[in-house]
């Protein structure tokens, strides 16, 4: 149960699957991450299409372990091949934030939801 960090949509749908599918806890836990993985990467194509590749590698940066700001900008700089304003930058970043995709603490970034995390360091 770790494993979804007490995630509301996660637990329900863990919880539809043991109590009304008759699963037991691994294969609960399993379909969960495999339904959930499915869900995380649509929505995430809808949202960030418009700027794709920066989100992507602003996503795979933080899940890596860059947390810092000027970290994250000089990952998605080399990832992608391109220098980015600051305010662009920033806007990026906020965008994140507001979708809850990323959480801000501080001066550090981190990816609140275990499932996104799973599935953006792949990408």
């Amino acid at each position: 149960m770790d494993k979804l960090d007490g995630i509301a949509e996660w637990l329900t749908l863990y919880g539809y699957k043991q109590g009304m599918e008759r699963m037991p806890h691994r294969k609960a836990l399993q379909k969960v991450f495999e339904e959930g993985s499915r869900m995380v990467l649509a929505e995430l194509s809808r949202i960030i299409e418009p700027a794709k590749a920066r989100y992507k590698a602003i996503l795979k940066a933080v899940a890596q372990g860059a947390t810092r700001w000027r970290d994250i900008k000089s990952h998605v700089e080399v990832r992608t091949g391109a220098w980015i304003p600051d305010n662009r930058f920033s806007e990026l970043l906020k965008n994140l934030v507001k979708y809850g995709y990323l959480a801000k603490q501080g001066d550090e970034y981190t990816i609140p939801d275990p499932m996104v995390k799973h599935e953006v360091k792949d990408l």
